[in-house]
């Protein structure tokens, strides 16, 4: 069974190499992937390093998992709180410039 390359349209064929996106697109979309890289990787290695600690602590103190499950939990709940301020912060930027968004009406000020 063959597979489509991807980007084949009615204006090319497998054979032919894709359009070039525009340039800003490509940033963007590049821009993207960076992010949920970031995203991806903060949320494994936070909780991760958070509990190697615990786990560290609690064979120094005899303790029995207690404090890796608080780590991993604070971890967990800092990286979340982290993510949902970023994400709300990107929201009202990205809100603020678009079509939408309310502007003040001039003739509300007379």
């Amino acid at each position: 069974m063959r597979f489509a390359a991807p980007f084949v349209t009615a204006q090319t064929t497998p054979n032919q190499t894709p359009p070039m996106l525009p340039r800003d697109f490509r940033r963007q979309l590049y821009s993207g992937y960076a992010d949920g890289m970031t995203r991806a990787f903060e949320l494994v290695v936070a909780p991760l390093v958070f509990g190697l600690v615990g786990f560290a602590l609690d064979r120094v103190f005899g303790l029995t998992p207690v404090l890796t499950i608080i780590a991993v939990t604070v971890a967990f709940a800092g990286t979340g709180v982290k993510l949902w301020y970023g994400y709300d912060r990107e929201m009202r930027a990205h809100d603020n410039g678009a079509v939408w968004a309310r502007r003040p009406d001039p003739s509300d000020s007379k």
